[in-house]
């Protein structure tokens, strides 16, 4: 991610992308992962559909958590939300997991 990727890669474009995951949200059918490689401050959001993407190296979606590295394989597109643009994921693949932090 050394240039921003709505300014290097077009619309449509296939792009292979390697980090951590600052944050997941997990919905029913989605998971949208913030993923960063450290490089900016700002992440990509990378949206995961468990009906048309692969997930490898990982039991569940429930893997896919805060501080893993995590390689994604995907299409750029224009979100509808206020991001400049995001990656609909083909394939996830776990590449270090992490354990779940418990807060006593």
């Amino acid at each position: 991610m050394l240039c921003p990727v709505s300014s290097c890669v077009p619309q449509g474009s296939s792009v292979r992308l390697r980090g951590w995951v600052k944050s997941a949200r997990v919905q029913k059918h989605f998971v949208f992962l913030n993923l960063s490689d450290g490089s900016t401050l700002d992440g990509v959001q990378v949206v995961y559909d468990s009906g048309a993407a692969s997930l490898r190296n990982a039991s569940s979606v429930s893997a896919l958590r805060t501080g893993c590295s995590i390689e994604v394989l995907g299409t750029v597109a224009r979100p509808a939300a206020d991001k400049p643009f995001e990656v609909l994921a083909s394939q996830v693949t776990l590449i270090g997991g992490c354990d779940e932090v418990s807060h006593h």
